[in-house]
């Protein structure tokens, strides 16, 4: 497929794709209507669309795709900062085809795929297991490997003493105890990553992207009060073994006047300030959010921070949660992003 942004005609992007190890870029480039790549931060995973017409009944004959085939995305794009520069590669990853919808008329194909690594096993399997004497990495590592996958742990470990997995799946269980811990949690081609939240934070901004001085479509700002601890969060426990109540807290010196109260059963070797503190993160984290479309980019990417300029009291470093990058044939290439304000703790 290639298509022309309308206010730049010299600029040209190209959806490249691989189906079960053959590229069929160029068979389906006619028929392409539009094409969507979704890449998430963390949570979720990363999804493929994409739609075809369907006059010549292709797709409901020999072409008709494969539940399970293996799609290996990316985009080219050319001549993207100018006519001479070299092309832009956005490698999307490697995803297994899970829905296939035909619609008419006029007749069409809408193929979905996520991410390879999101099999049905990890995701939807209810499995029961114990661990004892281990922490998070060597949980992750356990069912990284019990699943074909790789392990990328970017952070501290948390060991502790007993962990039990009840009737959940693998996915489920490990992105709790993830998210619990301050970790976030994202699959995608072969690889779970396990990253420290805060550090994501903290990386360095990639871009700034100032109103009225770039190809800024639309955009919207929000932020909310519900649900946001100043104060933080006040963690008790009540230990059988002593039968006191021990305490712990985190306060991020934020605004407002609530405090998150919680009482929650603690493993020895945990640290009950560290997990006041990720349980304070997690309810902070989306007190200001922001969406942008933008005239498409493939140098932005999830997980990547950015800087936004011009638009006054929302001016603000952002971390990019999720990333769409979608085509069609009447509007181009845009980039959706979907952002929330940093915290800084």
């Amino acid at each position: 497929m290639e298509m022309s942004a309308t206010s730049q005609p010299t600029r040209r992007a190209r959806l490249v794709l691989t189906y079960n190890g053959k590229d069929i870029s160029t068979d389906i480039a006619p028929y392409v209507l539009s094409f969507s790549y979704t890449d998430n931060a963390h949570g979720k995973a990363d999804d493929l669309q994409v739609k075809l017409e369907d006059r010549e009944h292709l797709w409901k004959g020999d072409w008709f795709p494969e539940k399970g085939a293996k799609l290996v995305a990316s985009i080219l794009c050319e001549s993207w900062d100018s006519p001479e520069a070299k092309p832009v590669i956005m490698a999307c990853g490697t995803f297994t085809l899970d829905e296939i919808e035909l619609s008419g008329p006029p007749d069409t194909v809408s193929i979905k795929a996520v991410s390879a690594a999101m099999t049905t096993s990890i995701r939807q399997q209810k499995k029961t297991k114990a661990w004892e004497n281990a922490s998070l990495k060597q949980v992750a590592q356990d069912i990284a490997d019990s699943n074909g996958l790789q392990l990328k742990y970017d952070g501290k470990d948390f060991p502790f003493s007993r962990m039990d997995q009840r009737e959940t799946s693998d996915l489920g269980f490990l992105q709790r105890m993830a998210e619990e811990r301050g970790m976030n949690l994202k699959i995608a081609d072969d690889t779970i990553v396990l990253m420290n939240a805060q550090g994501y934070d903290a990386k360095d901004t990639v871009r700034t992207i100032t109103r009225g001085t770039q190809a800024i479509k639309s955009f919207r700002f929000k932020h909310k009060t519900q649900g946001v601890y100043g104060k933080g969060t006040k963690l008790a426990f009540h230990d059988p073994a002593t039968k006191q109540t021990r305490s712990y807290g985190y306060d991020p010196k934020g605004a407002g006047a609530d405090r998150n109260n919680i009482n929650r059963r603690l493993d020895i070797y945990e640290d009950g300030n560290s997990i006041a503190a990720a349980e304070t993160r997690g309810k902070n984290k989306h007190e200001s959010e922001a969406s942008l479309s933008l005239m498409g980019d493939p140098n932005l990417r999830a997980t990547m921070t950015i800087e936004l300029s011009g638009f006054k009291r929302f001016d603000a470093t952002y971390a990019i949660e999720t990333a769409t990058h979608a085509f069609d044939r009447s509007s181009g290439y845009t980039t959706e992003l979907k952002l929330r304000k940093v915290l800084g703790y």
